[in-house]
């Protein structure tokens, strides 16, 4: 699975491109636009992506994530993809209250935020919950 050729396609696709089109766009061979789209390459350079996120119109750090994400190690890689889901969550949810949530998120682990994003899920009031859980008091 690659991250980034698939969102490569489907921008080329969308659009109506072929992959020479793409190609003699972003400088270079159809072959390789062809690769980096079936996985059979690792995406591109950053200079090269910011070529792409031009033609397509698109925002260039979210594809550059995408192709992070494919260069991972695979001792990594699960990492990349959490880290890649939680960017993608994040950025759709609503912002109620930007400075609390920021300021929450730095000093919770990231387990913590999972069990925090459930109980959003959930509908059940965070602040709420925190003032209903015992404190840890110093023996």
């Amino acid at each position: 699975m690659s991250h980034f050729g698939d969102r490569l396609r489907t921008l080329r696709r969308d659009r109506g491109l072929s992959l020479k089109v793409v190609a003699d766009a972003i400088g270079t061979f159809k072959g390789y636009v062809c690769g980096i789209e079936g996985g059979k390459v690792n995406p591109p350079s950053v200079k090269i992506i910011k070529k792409i996120a031009k033609l397509f119109g698109q925002d260039v750090r979210p594809l550059v994530r995408l192709a992070w994400v494919d260069k991972a190690p695979s001792i990594l890689r699960a990492d990349a993809e959490q880290f890649l889901k939680w960017i993608q969550q994040r950025r759709r949810a609503p912002k109620t209250n930007p400075r609390s949530r920021v300021r929450l998120e730095d000093q919770v682990s990231a387990e913590a935020r999972l069990l925090l994003k459930e109980v959003g899920e959930a509908g059940l009031p965070v602040q709420e919950l925190v003032a209903l859980t015992p404190s840890r008091e110093a023996p």
